[in-house]
C-alpha cells in the first residue's frame, strides 16, 4: 500500500482537476452568474433644441452643450424559471450637476444564457448582451443591451488602457432610439425616434469579456416618419464616456475578475492535473524499482 499511495494521490488530483474544470469553476467561467454588476460614471454632454425655433445654436456640436453626470447600473440575478437562465436589469440616470435634478432614466430588463451571455426568448434571442468569454477580434459581435438593439460591433484596433490590453469594438450608424425616449415624447403611429450617425465605442478585456471603457455619441435624436423618412423634429443630443477615476476603477475590476476566471478555468485545474502525473510518475519509479529481482 505504501508503495502505491502516490499513485493513488495523483489519480485523485486529476479526478478533482476533471471535477474542479467541469464543476466547481462553472461560477467563475460562465459570463454571467448570480451577483454578477457593472457599475459605470461617465462624464456626460446633452443638449436640447431651442422651443421656439427647434434648432440648437448655430455652429455649435455636442461638443458644446453642458455637462452632466451618468450612472449606469448593469446586475445579473439568477431565476428560478432555468438553472442556466439570468435576469440583467440595466439602469441609466443622469443629473444636472448644477442642480442635482434627474434630467433622464431608464430601466431594460432581459433574460440570458448564463453561460454564453446571449439573449434567450425574445426577438432578439442569439445577440449577445455585451461580450462573451475569449473574444475574437476577427469577428463581428451582434450586440443588444439597455435600448441598443442588434448593433453589430467591429474590431477597430487593440489598444492598452492603464495597463489593461483592451479590443476596441465598435458601432457607427442609425440608432432607432425609440424605446429610450418613449417616456418623454409622444409619437404618432408611423413615427420613431432615430440617432443619425450613432457611435457606440467598447474598450473590451478579451480574456474575460468586461468592458474596460466606453463611449457612445449622438448628435442628434430626431422625431422620423419610418414611411417616408422624412425628419420631422429633433428632442435632444447627448453623449459621454468613462474617464478618470472610473476608468481605475474598472481597471482594477477587471484585472480582479480576469485572474479569478484564469484561475478558475486554467490555473487551478491544470495545477493539479500536472501535479497528479507527477505523482502517478513518482509512485510507478518506486513501485517498479522496488520490484527488481534480487540477484543471487
Amino acid at each position: 500500500m505504501k508503495k502505491t499511495i502516490l499513485i493513488v494521490l495523483g489519480i485523485l488530483l486529476i479526478v478533482a482537476a476533471a471535477g474542479w474544470k467541469f464543476g466547481f469553476s462553472q461560477r467563475y467561467t460562465d459570463r454571467y452568474s448570480d451577483g454578477w454588476a457593472w457599475d459605470v460614471k461617465t462624464i456626460g454632454l446633452t443638449g436640447y433644441p431651442d422651443e421656439a425655433t427647434g434648432q440648437y445654436a448655430p455652429g455649435t456640436s455636442l461638443k458644446d452643450d453642458p455637462i452632466n453626470l451618468t450612472t449606469r447600473e448593469v446586475t445579473a440575478e439568477a431565476t428560478d424559471a432555468s438553472p442556466g437562465d439570468i435576469l440583467i436589469s440595466d439602469h441609466f440616470q443622469s443629473r444636472d450637476t448644477v442642480t442635482n435634478e434627474v434630467t433622464w432614466d431608464f430601466t431594460s430588463t432581459t433574460t440570458v444564457d448564463a453561460v454564453t451571455g446571449r439573449h434567450i426568448g425574445d426577438a432578439l434571442a442569439g445577440d449577445y448582451y455585451f461580450f462573451p468569454r475569449n473574444v475574437d477580434k476577427n469577428a463581428t459581435y451582434v450586440v443588444s443591451n439597455s435600448s441598443y438593439k442588434s448593433l453589430a460591433m467591429t474590431f477597430q484596433r487593440e489598444e492598452a488602457i492603464a495597463g489593461v490590453e483592451t479590443y476596441l469594438f465598435a458601432f457607427h450608424g442609425d440608432l432607432d432610439n425609440t424605446e429610450a425616449n418613449a417616456a418623454y415624447v409622444t409619437l404618432k403611429p408611423n413615427e420613431v425616434v432615430t440617432c443619425f450617425d450613432f457611435s457606440l465605442e467598447y474598450w473590451v478585456e478579451p480574456v474575460t469579456g468586461e468592458i474596460v471603457k466606453y463611449r457612445e455619441w449622438c448628435e442628434g435624436d430626431w422625431i422620423v416618419n419610418k414611411d417616408t423618412g422624412e425628419r420631422i423634429s429633433t428632442i435632444s443630443r447627448w453623449g459621454g464616456e468613462t474617464s478618470g477615476d472610473d476608468i481605475i476603477r474598472q481597471v482594477t475590476n477587471v484585472q480582479n475578475r480576469r485572474m479569478t476566471y484564469l484561475w478558475a478555468s486554467l490555473y487551478g485545474p491544470l495545477a493539479a492535473a500536472v501535479i497528479g502525473i507527477v505523482l502517478i510518475g513518482f509512485g510507478a519509479l518506486r513501485l517498479f524499482a522496488g520490484s527488481k529481482p534480487q540477484e543471487s
